[in-house]
């Protein structure tokens, strides 16, 4: 008789809101979608992925573009990962990249620590805060 699949390790994972709060969570990957389900739920509906770095992804509103708050916390972590094409709305969810098979990688403490500092110190200087937003207003006044 085959033994039952052994369920996917959890994956840490890291919640991005538009006024740069950054929250760490823990998701149990499922066997038939992986974190497909919670990513949806978070960023309130289809998601898109930006491979930052091969440790680092970007989860997304597909469609958030056109609809959704900028996230100058995402934004910016994009920006500094080298993807400065756009900015980036709606709630963000970084993962630790994907392994060979496609699977979702935990993100490392490292590097949720450093998105977690940059969020601080981004809502402790209004001034900075303000700045970007009124950077991305003209891209995102041409999508909406």
């Amino acid at each position: 008789m085959p033994s039952a699949p052994s369920p996917a390790a959890p994956v840490s994972v890291l919640i991005v809101t538009v006024d740069g709060q950054a929250t760490p969570a823990t998701w149990a990957p499922s066997a038939a979608d992986g974190l497909l389900v919670p990513l949806q739920q978070v960023v309130g509906g289809d998601v898109d992925v930006v491979q930052l770095h091969p440790l680092l992804s970007m989860w997304v509103h597909g469609e958030g573009l056109f609809s959704l708050p900028f996230n100058p916390l995402a934004s910016l972590v994009a920006a500094g990962m080298g993807f400065k094409a756009q900015p980036y709305c709606g709630t963000a969810v970084f993962t630790g990249g994907v392994d060979e098979d496609g699977a979702d990688l935990t993100l490392s403490r490292k590097l949720a620590g450093t998105i977690v500092e940059m969020g601080e110190e981004l809502r402790a200087a209004p001034e900075m805060l303000a700045g970007y937003v009124r950077a991305a207003e003209p891209f995102l006044a041409h999508y909406r």
